[in-house]
């Protein structure tokens, strides 16, 4: 498995298979691996050292109808020579409510386990925000954070749901509430073990393509068998 992420450093890869496409991202010392159609709602994110980080302008839910639920399933991978022992993520997004009695909530729901399926932990986190029976307006910004110490491990599954909801009272109530911003961050520690990979060469992105293209069969019998397996 470490021999095949060594060989596609540095891009963010699409492996074949519609049933079972997938973007890896490498990192400083993980590397981060997505289903396609994730992607397709949060968006290509960009990454700084070991911060995975995704920006918003369209997320948002603006009445009791519109209530926003979006999940999104992820991996991190450590690098050759490294192991994953911190979890860091934050939330956040811009309110803005007016009438009576007004309300508006962002949660966060994170479940991280191993490759294994041993379940490392669950926790969520919610901000509610809502106008007293004065009315009047208010407007402001929110962030859920989760900083989670870890067994060191090699891999990571990371399954996280984000909701928004909104509720205006009275005809003159107005509940408004976005998520512009999404970022992980991973803390990795040498394993005392093999060095960090060293960047290929140009020439051998066209090895790698052949290599995906073999992978990408068995990608679309399992999902997570493109790392595993490859």
């Amino acid at each position: 498995m470490k021999t095949f992420i060594g060989v596609i450093t540095g891009i963010l890869f699409f492996f074949g298979g519609t049933a079972a496409q997938a973007a890896l991202l490498e990192g400083q010392s993980v590397y981060f691996q997505f289903a396609d159609e994730d992607l397709d709602y949060f968006g290509t994110p960009s990454i700084d050292g070991d911060t995975l980080s995704f920006a918003f302008s369209d997320r948002s839910a603006a009445s009791a109808s519109q209530r926003l639920r979006e999940t999104m399933e992820f991996q991190v991978i450590a690098k050759d020579g490294f192991l994953i022992d911190q979890f860091h993520l934050a939330e956040g997004g811009d309110y803005a409510l007016a009438g009576k009695n007004s309300s508006a909530s962002a949660s966060s729901r994170l479940r991280l386990d191993d490759f294994t399926n041993d379940e490392l932990f669950r926790d969520s986190g919610e901000k509610s925000f809502r106008l007293g029976g004065s009315g009047g307006e208010k407007a402001g910004s929110w962030t859920t954070l989760f900083e989670q110490s870890i067994a060191r491990s090699e891999e990571l599954d990371v399954l996280l749901t984000t909701m928004l909801g909104a509720v205006p009272v009275g005809s003159q109530g107005e509940a408004w509430i976005d998520l512009n911003a999404i970022r992980v961050t991973i803390g990795a520690v040498l394993s005392g073990g093999e060095p960090a990979p060293v960047p290929l060469p140009a020439a051998v992105w066209l090895l790698a393509s052949g290599l995906a293209g073999l992978s990408g069969v068995a990608a679309a019998k399992k999902r997570r068998s493109v790392l595993l397996h490859a």
